[in-house]
């Protein structure tokens, strides 16, 4: 299903056959899709949940017990396990997400998100016992997309009088005693004080 996944999404993937092999499974369960993700560790769904209070280890620690690990005796391919009919559904909606929320890629909070779509899986399950729906994630995860946003023009608020300066003219540290003069040229020994001047390269003859 290469349908744009951003490169976070691709590591978990990998992460996922990994968890899959360690349970015990030979095909991709929405489970094991969500435990890629704490795994990684370092996507937006991960963040989003913290800051609404959830104990990720609780949350992997409830899921895993939901699981019934087998004694799996013949070795599976990992490049070979394919998604269980369900998983497929959630990541199909995970594209939806994608699309309604305007992101390029398909990112572990469009995951998340798909998964609380489906009210019968593992996770939405856990996920029940810390009082999480859908309608909470994505109410953290627009506040925080806003307040990025708002350090961003912030930033740029602070930024914007310097623009359009000349950052090779020197910033006066004192009240020039030729305010007229400076209008029309440069004060080269202030320049020197300062090392503004550019490097001189190939016209030691000329210099001395």
């Amino acid at each position: 299903m290469n349908t744009g996944f951003s490169n976070r999404m691709k590591d978990v993937f990998t992460y996922v056959r990994e968890e899959v092999l360690r349970l015990g499974d030979e095909s991709i369960g929405v489970e094991h899709l969500f435990l890629g993700i704490i795994r990684e560790g370092g996507g937006l769904a991960i963040q989003i949940l913290k800051n609404i209070g959830v104990d990720i280890k609780d949350l992997r620690k409830i899921i895993e017990h939901s699981i019934q690990i087998k004694e799996n005796t013949n070795r599976v391919d990992k490049d070979r396990i394919e998604f269980r009919k369900q998983t497929e559904r959630v990541l199909r909606k995970a594209i939806m997400e994608r699309k309604n929320l305007g992101s390029e890629d398909i990112k572990t909070i469009h995951v998340l998100l798909a998964i609380l779509l489906d009210p019968n899986n593992i996770v939405t399950g856990a996920l029940k016992q810390f009082h999480i729906t859908y309608e909470i994630v994505l109410e953290e995860y627009e506040k925080t997309q806003t307040d990025i946003v708002s350090e961003h023009e912030e930033e740029l608020e602070e930024n914007d009088d310097h623009i359009f300066e000349n950052p090779k003219k020197p910033k006066s540290k004192r009240k020039s005693n030729t305010p007229v003069l400076d209008n029309f040229g440069r004060d080269l020994t202030q320049y020197a004080i300062e090392g503004s001047l550019d490097p001189i390269v190939g016209r030691h003859k000329e210099i001395e």
